[in-house]
Order: structure tokens, then sequence, then C-alpha cells
């Protein structure tokens, strides 16, 4: 799950890039612009907060099958 969420991550990333080059040649508006952008940003806070508690899952899942595996040993 993790290589698909740096998957998502990068593409979040990419995105921002196109929509700055979008802007900088004048594709884009401004406006439109910062809309979009904000929406991009948004995506990537998401994104990294469902890292950290896929990350904070597994090390609890872990603690606790250690802590079996201690007692039952």
């Amino acid at each position: 799950m993790g290589r698909f969420m740096e998957i998502a991550m990068g593409s979040a990333s990419e995105v921002e890039y196109q929509l700055l080059l979008a802007r900088d040649l004048n594709y884009l508006e401004a406006q439109k612009y910062s809309a979009l952008s904000t929406q991009v940003i948004e995506v990537k806070r998401m994104l990294t907060a469902f890292v950290r508690k896929l990350r904070d899952d597994r090390r609890k899942r872990s603690a606790i099958s250690g802590q079996r595996s201690v007692a039952g040993g």
C-alpha cells in the first residue's frame, strides 16, 4: 500500500508543477491556477495524513504481535 501512496504523491506533485507551468505560459488565468493549486495542496495534505495513519497502524499491529509472541514464548 505504501508504494501506491508514494506514486499518488508523486502524481500530485507533477500536477502541481504542470499547473505552475500552465500559469507561467499563460494557459491558465491566475485565479483559476490559484483555485486548482489549492485543491492539489489539499490532496497532498490528505495523502500525507493517510500515509501517517497507515504507518501508525502498522506500528501498532507490530507492537501487538510482538507482545503476543513474547507472552507466548
